[in-house]
């Protein structure tokens, strides 16, 4: 059924310093002998108040122990386009729309034939993620991961589900458990249900530092075998590094096996976090900052199976907060949407121009008036992107 859509649209009242939104990612990969494997590059749409970050610096997280590493990407983007490869230019790899409710992406939509879905809990943290493929018209599901959390939303339980023929398969379980008091995490565990093993991790406190990480393996005997310790130092109540010990017969040596280094800069900012173990870089991580504090590159150094170090170079644009505009009363009304033939675009301030791109983000619409004549295009979802004299707007148009 053809519907009117409502949008509001950015106006031109900036926000305060130290917000911004990434617009452009790249990760460039090497080989020991320097040579570039491949590069993965993106860019990033934004509709309205969508995708303001106040800070993109590394955290202290767990990773199997405890290490600075920048948090997974969540960049509420309206839409992606990704490139890949090794030449020149770099060839498009795929694109990207998302659809919001509340603020969050609900659904993510590929321009190579799948789709993502999201659920979320009242907090706004993610209960489901499922991953579906476009198969003669049906979305059939391949992947779901479902997230369960206690009532102070720290994660609990995390279980990943292969699906084949419509059968899940369960894969790898990841639980935790918080400490009562302090709400610190405690244990962490996973689990690889198909092959039967797993590791956990049992983590002890010095007051609010962390004092010891213990790495145990099991199998499917039941049996837990102590493989290793971390002992963490600190200078008052930032982490220095850590000192790793291996186990025999459920006794820590006093031979240093391997070390973490936290190295920071003169404002006391994580500069480089490195891990040894004897005598070689296992990895290495090396960050750049802005004026702001946000990370502007990350170039990560690490040992493969083979014991040759390889490099992956990573960068972040931004656009500043002096360009991020606030949400107010502006309405856009566009329809029909869908459509099989016109749209009509109405907005409060004169339209200067209207630019459409397919799901490949090839443009293949640019004009500045407000009827758009989509007949020639093939059926699908398109970016419609406009401008007028008191903002910008972005939506989808799905052509029928």
């Amino acid at each position: 059924m053809k519907s009117l859509l409502l949008i509001t649209v950015l106006m031109l009242a900036p926000f305060s310093f130290g917000q911004k939104r990434i617009t452009e990612h790249s990760v460039y990969s090497y080989d020991q002998n320097d040579v570039l494997l491949n590069q993965d590059s993106s860019e990033f749409n934004y509709p309205s108040g969508h995708g303001i970050i106040y800070s993109n610096e590394p955290e202290f997280i767990f990773i199997g122990f405890f290490n600075f590493e920048l948090p997974p990407m969540n960049i509420l983007c309206n839409s992606q386009i990704r490139y890949y490869g090794n030449t020149t230019p770099l060839p498009f790899y795929d694109s990207y729309n998302n659809m919001f409710v509340n603020g969050l992406i609900t659904v993510s939509y590929s321009g190579s034939g799948y789709r993502t879905l999201h659920e979320y809990n009242t907090s706004g943290k993610v209960t489901e993620t499922l991953i579906q493929n476009e198969m003669s018209g049906n979305w059939i599901t391949v992947d779901s991961t479902i997230f369960n959390y206690d009532t102070n939303d720290n994660l609990l339980l995390k279980k990943q589900y292969a699906i084949q023929s419509g059968v899940p398969f369960h894969n790898t379980t990841d639980s935790m458990l918080y400490a009562p008091a302090t709400n610190k995490m405690i244990f962490y565990q996973t689990t690889i249900i198909n092959a039967g093993y797993g590791w956990r991790s049992l983590i002890t406190y010095s007051s609010d530092n962390i004092q010891n990480i213990d790495v145990f393996e099991f199998d499917g005997s039941g049996s837990d075998i102590w493989k290793r310790r971390y002992i963490y130092q600190y200078s008052g109540i930032t982490p220095i590094g850590a000192s790793i010990h291996l186990v025999n017969s459920n006794i820590p040596s006093n031979t240093v096996s391997g070390t973490l280094a936290f190295n920071y800069n003169g404002s006391n900012q994580i500069q480089e976090a490195i891990s040894i173990w004897g005598n070689s870089i296992e990895s290495k991580r090396t960050y750049s900052y802005d004026t702001d504090g946000f990370v502007t590159a990350e170039t990560y150094l690490f040992r493969s199976l083979g014991g040759n170090l390889y490099r992956n170079e990573c960068y972040f644009y931004y656009e500043s907060a002096a360009e991020i505009w606030e949400l107010e009363d502006l309405t856009v009304k566009i329809s029909p949407n869908p459509s099989t033939d016109f749209i009509e675009i109405q907005t409060e301030g004169k339209l200067e121009s209207v630019s459409l791109f397919n799901s490949n983000g090839q443009l293949v619409i640019e004009q500045t008036g407000q009827n758009l004549d989509v007949r020639h295009l093939e059926p699908g979802t398109y970016m419609l992107k406009g401008k007028t004299e008191l903002g910008t707007f972005t939506e989808q148009i799905i052509k029928l």
